[in-house]
């Protein structure tokens, strides 16, 4: 990852825009929606955008109809070049270069400081998709799928949840409480009545969380996928609530490929899959304590490590410890056939 993706506060902020054509006209349309003072040097405005600076005359934007100088970067904190002219675009950008001001010119990537991403905008709900310059329109492409799948309502349902954090501090005691309401927050009934426009059913949902908080009870997922390709909706929510994941020797695909799944502060042993190793007593005996103490496992591994699974979840059945078990998207035929000859 050569550019870091962050959020840039534009509150009681200056982002300098230069352009007098189309492709300022595109940036201002998305600095626009931010807090920032857009300062905009465009001597020449296009009819396009000089049309669009009437319909924004109420906005945050300052027309300046004269060029940029090197003594105009002094407070802003983002400056985006859009001239014609390349040599005016690299000129703007070693002025920034100087005063470490980030810089962007749309199609000369070279000589850019950051990019502007594929913005999901769920105000204050933002999903950014970066290709670090390299295909643009891949990153398009990917906004145009998040857009069909995340509810409009989603900024709505963050603002919601920011509204309670107070109530929920004071009322449940310890973190594990917290995490634990908001993980059945986001992924139950309270945000399922929210998001379908039922937020008085919501609320009611929530004063009876808090008023009955449901204990946190741990629970052991054992999860057959070889590849985070094949891995189902259900098994790729899961490992994102993990406490613990446990890799098991087999996995096709790299374990990287698991763990940016998960949480970040989410615990990751990687165990041998031979089941006769003499250390899976003690290994069982860590699961089992940290379910009890309402950790949420997770142990992952393709077909060919089915007979230490099945051995894991048989030691395991009998001592009051849920056991849910989760396939692949596709599961292929030797893997249904291995884990059918299991013994439990």
């Amino acid at each position: 990852m050569r550019y870091l993706p962050i959020s840039l506060k534009t509150e009681n902020a200056q982002i300098a825009l230069i352009g007098n054509g189309e492709a300022a006209l595109n940036k201002l349309r998305l600095l626009v929606k931010t807090s920032a003072q857009i300062q905009l040097y465009a001597p020449s405005p296009s009819l396009e955008l000089a049309t669009f600076l009437i319909q924004q005359s109420d906005s945050n934007i300052n027309h300046l109809s004269h060029s940029l100088s090197s003594d105009n970067l002094s407070d802003v904190i983002a400056v985006f070049s859009c001239a014609d002219d390349a040599d005016e675009n690299t000129r703007i950008a070693n002025w920034a270069a100087q005063q470490n001001i980030p810089f962007n010119s749309p199609d000369h990537p070279s000589i850019c400081t950051f990019f502007v991403p594929s913005i999901v905008d769920r105000a204050p709900v933002t999903i950014a998709i970066s290709t670090e310059g390299a295909a643009p329109v891949l990153a398009k492409q990917i906004r145009a799928h998040l857009e069909y799948f995340l509810p409009q309502n989603t900024g709505k349902l963050a603002n919601f949840a920011h509204s309670l954090r107070a109530k929920v501090q004071n009322r449940l005691s310890n973190m594990n409480e917290k995490r634990h309401f908001w993980e059945n927050f986001f992924n139950g009934d309270i945000a399922t009545h929210f998001l379908a426009g039922n937020a008085q059913q919501a609320n009611k949902l929530v004063d009876d969380a808090l008023e009955n908080p449901q204990e946190n009870n741990g629970k052991l997922y054992i999860i057959h996928a070889a590849d985070p390709d094949m891995l189902s909706i259900k098994a790729a929510r899961i490992l994102q609530l993990a406490d613990h994941i446990y890799q098991l020797d087999g996995l096709l695909g790299d374990i990287e490929d698991f763990t940016n799944l998960s949480r970040r502060d989410a615990q990751f042993t990687k165990i041998s899959s031979n089941p006769n190793k003499p250390e899976d007593g003690e290994l069982i005996m860590q699961i089992a304590k940290q379910a009890r103490c309402g950790k949420m496992i997770v142990v992952i591994g393709d077909a060919s490590t089915q007979k230490r699974k099945a051995k894991i979840a048989n030691h395991l059945s009998g001592k009051d410890i849920q056991i849910e078990q989760l396939n692949s998207a596709l599961p292929s035929v030797e893997s249904v056939n291995q884990f059918s000859q299991a013994q439990f």
